[in-house]
């Protein structure tokens, strides 16, 4: 019968009864009142579908019945997906959590890097430092990968020299990247092209360009007009002096 049926069904009635034969999906609440009849012969579930809450909270012994599919619904902690990883009934899930505990648990014991490596979906909430992302990259889920990274200008500018920005690579595969410097950051012409022209970053705190005079007067007029330092470190002739001094930028 139905596992609402059943659950609703006396416990003499299941208790005497020899095959307990759950047809359609169950609850765990459901799958666990039908498991602790003692009828005397086989007993089986469909499958189960319920929170990764409620899933989590339950045993071996109860997922175990189910001959079909287990499913969490919603996003499993952290922690609640190392506890569904750890069945013995496969559970298919997603996790969700921030991504300084998602790359926590990838470098953590064998258990904890099941629970998010045996996921489908991963999201990471808040932001990932470089090297937060460069873990969250070697998940081996099935599904999708979600994160956003915020770091010093220097490491950005770093990854991308060593790694890239394609797709599957860290910053390729962010959402979004901005810096955490916590006050205008020092940049070449070209560092700030690469930046926001290239890799899409939103520059929290300002920034100052520090180049040659000819790469200054070269930038593009927003360039100029956005930052706050405007250094041109070698001679300048008058028309790139000129350029410069008709910036609008804040500072000096």
């Amino acid at each position: 019968d139905t596992a609402s049926n059943l659950a609703a069904a006396g416990t003499a009635d299941l208790n005497g009864a020899n095959d307990l034969t759950v047809t359609d999906t169950a609850t765990v609440a459901e799958a666990s009142a039908i498991e602790g009849a003692s009828n005397s012969g086989t007993t089986s579930i469909a499958s189960l579908e319920d929170t990764a809450t409620a899933i989590a909270g339950s045993s071996d012994a109860v997922l175990d019945e189910v001959t079909g599919t287990v499913t969490a619904t919603g996003n499993a902690t952290v922690a609640e997906s190392e506890t569904l990883a750890g069945f013995t009934k496969a559970v298919v899930y997603n996790v969700e959590g921030t991504a300084a505990d998602i790359a926590a648990a990838l470098g953590g014991d064998a258990e904890a890097q099941a629970g998010i490596n045996d996921a489908v979906d991963i999201s990471a909430t808040g932001t990932a430092t470089v090297a937060e992302a460069q873990t969250l990259q070697d998940a081996s889920n099935t599904g999708s990968l979600t994160y956003d990274v915020a770091d010093t200008a220097s490491n950005i500018l770093s990854e991308q020299s060593s790694s890239g920005n394609a797709s599957g690579s860290v910053l390729g595969d962010a959402v979004s990247i901005a810096t955490s410097d916590e006050s205008a950051v020092s940049l070449s012409v070209s560092e700030y092209t690469m930046l926001t022209d290239t890799l899409g970053v939103t520059i929290t705190n300002g920034y100052d360009l520090s180049d040659t005079a000819s790469n200054l007067a070269a930038a593009g007029t927003a360039d100029l007009n956005g930052a706050s330092d405007l250094t041109a470190t070698d001679a300048a002739t008058v028309a790139e002096a000129q350029t410069l001094q008709d910036a609008s930028n804040t500072g000096s």
